[in-house]
């Protein structure tokens, strides 16, 4: 078995995020592009930075993270689960179907991602996710 370290602390850098943390992600990015557009591929979905496995980590390990949820740490189908800065919604299929008998709580700060996040809940049937701020 691998011994766990004690990785070097990450240093916060503002100068990297000049419109604050979260800034890029509540109005019309620098570059024109809609957040949608942007960040989740359009109004057809897919393709954008956010679900693309080459350029996102969490994209690349999306089905890890989800096979983990299940089976490592076991959810109850009847429990909730809280998805803190849900974004453009990758995980919410997956998570909706771990807690199938339960709810998932979608939340981001931008209004632009929780109508996008709406949209996908209604198109694709996922009665038990309710989208919030």
């Amino acid at each position: 078995m691998n011994e766990l370290t004690e990785e070097e602390p990450v240093a916060f850098d503002g100068s990297h995020y000049k419109n604050g943390l979260n800034g890029d992600f509540l109005a019309v990015a620098a570059d024109g592009l809609d957040l949608i557009t942007k960040y989740a591929g359009g109004q057809t979905g897919g393709g954008g930075n956010f679900e693309d496995a080459e350029q996102r980590d969490i994209a690349k390990g999306k089905d890890a993270i989800l096979r983990t949820l299940r089976d490592v740490t076991p959810v109850p189908a009847d429990g909730t689960i809280l998805d803190l800065g849900a974004g453009t919604g990758l995980l919410l299929k997956g998570l909706s179907e771990i807690v199938s008998g339960g709810k998932l709580i979608a939340s981001d700060l931008s209004s632009d991602f929780r109508a996008w996040m709406s949209a996908r809940v209604a198109t694709e049937n996922l009665s038990n996710i309710q989208v919030r701020s």
